[in-house]
C-alpha cells in the first residue's frame, strides 16, 4: 500500500471566463490579464512543489470555480480556489 502525501489541487479558471470572473471575485481584480493570472498561479504550484507539495493545476469555468469556492467557504470557513489535503501516493507502493 502506499504511503499518504500531500497533495494540492490549484483551481484556474478558464481564459474565456477571465474578463467576467475579475468583475465577480475580489481577488481577481489584483491580475492585470490572463498571463499575469496564469503566471501567479504557476508560482504559486512551484512554490508548493518546493514544500513537497504534489501541486497540479486544473481548469474550470466560472460557475464550476464558483461552486469549488462557495463549498471550500462551507467547509473552511474561507473561499479560495485552492484545495491542499492528504491522498495516497500510488509512486511509494513500488
Amino acid at each position: 500500500m502506499g504511503s499518504r502525501a500531500t497533495v494540492a489541487i490549484i483551481g484556474i479558471v478558464a481564459e474565456n471566463d477571465f474578463q467576467k470572473a475579475k468583475m465577480i471575485v475580489n481577488e481577481f481584480a489584483q491580475y492585470c490579464d490572463y498571463e499575469d493570472y496564469c503566471a501567479m498561479r504557476e508560482s504559486l504550484q512551484v512554490g508548493l512543489a518546493m514544500a513537497g507539495v504534489h501541486a497540479t493545476m486544473r481548469y474550470f469555468s466560472l460557475s464550476a470555480l464558483m461552486q469549488w469556492r462557495e463549498l471550500n467557504c462551507k467547509l473552511e470557513g474561507d473561499a479560495h480556489d485552492l484545495w491542499i489535503g492528504t491522498a495516497t501516493d500510488p509512486d511509494s507502493s513500488r
